[in-house]
């Protein structure tokens, strides 16, 4: 028996159904892979982006670690020279307290010795007043011995030598009234002597006091 055409349209019709029926599965799974290996690709390149996300969040981390421990070291060096600058201004300190006990006790000196020079002061002027004293009876005693060689003057000028006179013209030999007069004469010079030497003392001790 042959097959007519249209016997083979139909049997190419039966087999493109059969076929299609078996074919839309596998083309329904081949898509479903399709679309898994798209959304692989997907996640894949999600997951680098990701991965390349944490290596620079990592990275990042890093410098920030290396950062906080240069701060750290910065920080320990400040520490370290806060501590030196500290014990720097104790030491200071220290000098301060000493040179200002040092302030106090020449103070104190300085007070002992400006009471010290007032008592002096005061002593100087007690003991000058006391030389002002001395000076006014050395003078009252100069006034004395100038009054004193005066009235001795005016006893030889009037009385010695008027008795002298007398004696010599009246009652000793010549020889006799020449060497009493002598004598006298003599003793008073020693007297006048004295009073010279006396006055002239006095005068070199007003002028030492002058």
């Amino acid at each position: 028996m042959s097959l007519t055409s249209e016997d083979l349209l139909a049997i190419s019709q039966l087999l493109d159904t059969k076929l299609d029926a078996r074919l839309k599965p596998m083309e329904n799974d081949i898509k479903s892979i399709r679309d898994e290996q798209i959304l692989m690709k997907d996640e894949q390149r999600r997951f680098r982006d990701e991965q390349a996300l944490m290596k620079n969040e990592l990275k990042l981390f890093r410098d920030e670690q290396v950062l906080m421990k240069e701060e750290l070291k910065h920080f320990r060096d400040e520490q370290i020279l806060m501590k030196k600058e500290l014990e720097l201004f104790r030491d200071e300190q220290a000098l301060m307290k000493e040179e200002q006990t040092r302030f106090r006790d020449e103070l104190a000196l300085m007070k002992e010795a400006q009471a010290c020079f007032r008592d002096e002061q005061t002593l100087m002027k007690k003991e000058q007043a006391l030389m002002k004293d001395e000076l006014n009876l050395v003078r009252d005693e100069l006034s004395l011995v100038k009054k004193e060689q005066t009235r001795i003057s005016l006893i030889l000028e009037n009385d010695v030598l008027h008795a002298v006179n007398i004696l010599s013209e009246n009652y000793l030999p010549a020889a006799k009234r020449y060497e009493s007069a002598t004598e006298k004469i003599a003793a008073m010079q020693t007297d006048i002597d004295i009073m010279k030497k006396v006055i002239a003392d006095h005068s070199e001790k007003l002028q030492k006091i002058s």
